[in-house]
C-alpha cells in the first residue's frame, strides 16, 4: 500500500492526551483513596475480634483487590490512548510527507523527472521519523506535524 496524501487522519490529538491525563489522575486519587482506606481498616482491627471482623477482612481484602485492578485497568488505558495518539501521529506524518513529496514530483520539469528517473531524485524532503510515545503523568504532546523541514 503507497502513500496517499488525500485524506488527513481523523483523530483528537488534543482530547486523546487530555483523556489520558485525567485517566492517570484518575488512578492517583483511587489510589490515595485505597491507601487511607487500608489504614482506617487495619486501626479498626486493632480493637475488633470474632466472626464480624472476619467478615470485614474478607470484605476489605476483596476490596483492595478490586481498587488495585482498577487502578491497572486506569493506568493501562492512559497509556493505551497515548500509544494511539503515537500511532495517529505517525500515520498524519506520511500523510503530509506523502503531500510533500507529491508537491515536488509536481513542480519537476519533465527534464529533471527524466533524468531523476535515470540517476535517482535528490530533492524529496526527509521522510518523518516515528514520534515517542507520550509518557505518565503529563502525557505531553512529544512531536508536531511533520513540514518537510
Amino acid at each position: 500500500m503507497g502513500l496517499s496524501a488525500d485524506k488527513d487522519v481523523k483523530f483528537d490529538w488534543y482530547g486523546s492526551l487530555s483523556l489520558a491525563r485525567q485517566l492517570w489522575a484518575y488512578a492517583d486519587d483511587l489510589e490515595a483513596a485505597a491507601t487511607v482506606r487500608m489504614n482506617d481498616a487495619n486501626a479498626v482491627l486493632k480493637s475488633w475480634l470474632g466472626q464480624y471482623a472476619d467478615k470485614f477482612i474478607a470484605t476489605a481484602n476483596d476490596e483492595q483487590t478490586s481498587l488495585t485492578n482498577v487502578i491497572a485497568n486506569l493506568r493501562n488505558d492512559a497509556t493505551a490512548w497515548a500509544q494511539a495518539w503515537k500511532l495517529a501521529m505517525d500515520q498524519q506524518n506520511r500523510v503530509l510527507y506523502a503531500r510533500k513529496v507529491k508537491q515536488v514530483e509536481d513542480s519537476r520539469s519533465g527534464w529533471d523527472s527524466f533524468w531523476g528517473g535515470l540517476t535517482g531524485h535528490d530533492d524529496l524532503p526527509p521522510e518523518p521519523q516515528p514520534v515517542p510515545t507520550p509518557t505518565s503523568p503529563t502525557f505531553a504532546a512529544t512531536a508536531g506535524f511533520y513540514t518537510g523541514n
